[in-house]
């Protein structure tokens, strides 16, 4: 009965030209997860949503009593899906499919005989749950793919402000150095005028060194005064390297929109 099944299920694979293959060398070419949902099966089928694993088992029946420990032994010779279980198995002649891969739940998709429908008159349901999961996947890679580009967006507006931020802080702070700069030009102007009204009373040796002195300190303060050089306080700013950007990009990273911050 599995076999005509199993067979039911490559043809109409087949005649969808979806590749039927078994679980060991379907597994080969999956990571180690749903290789060991592949080795649970009996059959795998690469689709275009992705490979699945496809098992079918007799639906015990309940109410059985529980494995006598020291039977074990006698039951290596069984089904896995048989030999591991707590309970012994009573059998009722029904059948599952189960059907684990991308998209399906968390122990599979399960197809199970019913009273008037049998399992393999739900084939077709089978099947159209891979087209249903191909669909699925293509919407959610759709999704990353939209969440992605509009994060990449975000970013690019992002690095966008934050080089302007930052071309304004430098700018500031130039404008602040130059401020300064011209408050100390002035503290210095004040000293020698108080200086030179001193140096009219003074009558001392050392009175034409320090009036030298004070002429010569006099020219060094005219060149200092950023208002007698206007163009100084323009600066004169380099492109900004990624690390410079940081305190402006309110969390991004400047090496991309899934790049680290530090």
């Amino acid at each position: 009965m599995f076999s005509r099944i199993l067979q039911a299920i490559a043809t109409e694979a087949a005649a969808r030209g979806l590749e039927a293959m078994t679980p060991g060398a379907a597994a080969k070419d999956t990571d180690r997860y749903q290789a060991r949902d592949l080795n649970k099966s009996h059959l795998a089928l690469r689709t275009p949503a992705g490979v699945y694993g496809i098992q079918i088992k007799e639906i015990a029946a309940s109410g059985a009593p529980k494995v006598d420990p020291g039977w074990w032994k006698e039951r290596k010779a069984m089904p896995g899906w048989i030999r591991h279980r707590g309970w012994e198995f009573i059998g009722t002649g029904k059948l599952e499919l189960i059907v684990r891969g991308p998209g399906s739940g968390y122990d599979g998709d399960h197809y199970r005989d019913a009273k008037t429908i049998p399992v393999e008159a739900k084939l077709p349901e089978v099947f159209r749950a891979f087209e249903i999961h191909k669909l699925r996947a293509d919407w959610h890679k759709q999704e990353r793919e939209r969440a992605k580009a509009e994060r990449q967006r975000r970013w690019e507006s992002a690095m966008v402000v934050a080089k302007k931020r930052y071309f304004e802080h430098a700018r500031w702070e130039h404008f602040k150095d130059r401020s300064r700069e011209w408050q100390s030009v002035n503290q210095h102007r004040r000293f020698l005028a108080a200086a030179g009204e001193a140096l009219g009373q003074y009558d001392g040796a050392d009175r034409e060194a320090i009036r030298r002195q004070l002429d010569e300190a006099e020219r060094t303060v005219e060149m200092l005064d950023p208002v007698r050089q206007l163009s100084s306080i323009v600066p004169s700013l380099s492109e900004p390297k990624p690390d410079d950007l940081k305190p402006f990009l309110q969390g991004w990273s400047p090496h991309g929109p899934d790049g680290s911050h530090w």
